[in-house]
């Protein structure tokens, strides 16, 4: 993982917050209130600079600065995981109301 520069989209201005690239290039975590996100990135002009492109989601509570080794850790983990672990260890134990399309024909 690498240390970025990440521009957060508030809606009418961007925000920028220390970052880390995740290995596919295409998804950054950053620390907001304590609240470890992720979120999907594009590419800017500046090679450590990339500007968020899609919504964001809350993967997990976090106090300090070095978040590096529980973005790593977390990684690990649902590379481990099939798709149905992570739904039925992860989402359905949550007790939200989410919807997905996953049965649908892509």
């Amino acid at each position: 993982m690498k240390k970025i520069v990440m521009l957060i989209d508030l809606g009418n201005e961007y925000d920028a917050n220390e970052g880390l690239l995740m290995d596919d290039g295409k998804h950054g975590v950053f620390n907001e209130s304590n609240k470890l996100c992720m979120v999907r990135v594009s590419k800017t002009e500046d090679p450590d600079v990339y500007r968020q492109n899609g919504g964001s989601m809350i993967i997990g509570d976090f106090e300090g600065t070095d978040f590096a080794p529980a973005v790593a850790g977390f990684v690990a983990r649902m590379k481990r995981k099939s798709a149905l672990e992570f739904l039925t260890d992860t989402v359905i134990p949550a007790d939200e109301d989410i919807t997905f399309n996953l049965v649908g024909h892509r």
